[in-house]
């Protein structure tokens, strides 16, 4: 034994490599695993993590929720198998509820695109249209006069050329559109007449007509409601008076147009204007026609005529606010708005197939 080296007692004395024993260690108390405010977990070497377990409430409170999305959508939409199915497949309730919501919205905005561009669309068609159709029945009634001129010109003629009856009614019965004449007195009697006309236009009435003066009348057929425009001239007190072919005055391009007077009776016109009535025809009212002859305008408006057609009023020039020229044409849709139903159609089914296949 080395000098100085103090032995130790037994329990001092251990065999070599022997790790020293631990003391006895504090027990810890055991909890719920829930650690209190402030405090954190002590873990021995190797030891895992223990999180706090959920409570049942915890672990209800998503089904709950989604329970309560499925009833709103279900109060909704009634067939809970689409519902259901449909919200597996786009990835549950709260997907299926915001791609509705998308939906709806997109839906929407297309309602209102739409509605924007055929009002839009629309009032453009009726200010263009208004305005062509203006512009038609405008040159319809100067048409009406020059050809009266037209007409006129060897009429005057034969009665300057000769005081005469049967060389008036000769010279005047030349023309292709005349189909009867006749010259009369004062008194309507018949002094000379080509083709059996006198017996109708002695029925004229003359009263009134200065000399120089022009009259335009019609005569028409009860049975067909063929009417024929009369023109009637007074030279030195003589009478003559020609019937003119249906369609020479007005045309024969539309069925719809009509040469009246502004008491509404037909001079010019198709026989179903004559067996129907002027008024009822154009659905018009004499006070509506004499209107438009004061203003010596033209009145195109899709409000007369009933409201389904539109209808075009125009004086004749030159004539005395007498005559007017009256066409109604019926309100279609226009090209365009056709076009925005199908495109905006094919936008709708093109986005429903975009969700059907999401």
């Amino acid at each position: 034994m080395p000098p100085g080296h103090t032995p130790r007692g037994p329990q001092s004395q251990r065999p070599p490599n022997v790790p020293p024993q631990a003391g006895p260690r504090p027990k810890v108390a055991q909890t719920s695993g829930i650690q209190p405010h402030g405090q954190s977990h002590v873990h021995a070497p190797g030891q895992r993590t223990q999180y706090p377990a959920q409570t049942p409430a915890h672990r209800s409170s998503e089904a709950v929720q989604g329970n309560a999305d499925m009833a709103a959508m279900r109060s909704i939409l009634p067939d809970n198998t689409l519902i259901e199915r449909f919200s597996d497949r786009v990835g549950g309730i709260r997907a299926f509820r915001g791609l509705l919501i998308a939906s709806l919205s997109f839906l929407l905005l297309f309602a209102v695109l739409f509605v924007t561009k055929t009002l839009y669309d629309r009032v453009q068609y009726n200010n263009q249209a208004s305005q062509a159709f203006r512009d038609e029945i405008g040159i319809a009634a100067v048409n009406v006069a020059r050809t009266i001129d037209t007409q006129l010109a060897p009429l005057q003629m034969a009665m300057a050329f000769s005081r005469d009856p049967n060389v008036i009614v000769d010279l005047a019965s030349r023309s292709e559109t005349i189909q009867g004449a006749a010259v009369l007195d004062a008194a309507n009697r018949v002094l000379a007449e080509s083709a059996g006309a006198g017996s109708a236009l002695s029925q004229i009435n003359l009263e009134g007509l200065q000399d120089g003066q022009t009259n335009i009348v019609s005569l028409t057929q009860p049975s067909t409601g063929e009417t024929a425009p009369v023109i009637v001239l007074r030279n030195q007190g003589l009478y003559l008076a020609t019937i003119l072919a249906p369609g020479t005055l007005i045309g024969t391009t539309s069925p719809d147009r009509a040469l009246l007077m502004n008491t509404g009776r037909i001079i010019d016109g198709a026989p179903i204007i004559a067996n129907v009535g002027s008024y009822d025809y154009f659905r018009v009212t004499p006070n509506q026609i004499v209107a438009t002859v004061n203003r010596q305008d033209v009145t195109i408006s899709p409000t007369l005529g009933g409201g389904d057609v539109w209808l075009g009023i125009s004086a004749v020039p030159k004539s005395g606010n007498s005559l007017v020229v009256l066409e109604k044409r019926p309100r279609t849709m226009p090209s365009v708005q056709r076009n925005n139903i199908m495109m905006f159609g094919l936008m709708i089914l093109g986005m429903g197939w975009l969700i059907w296949m999401w």
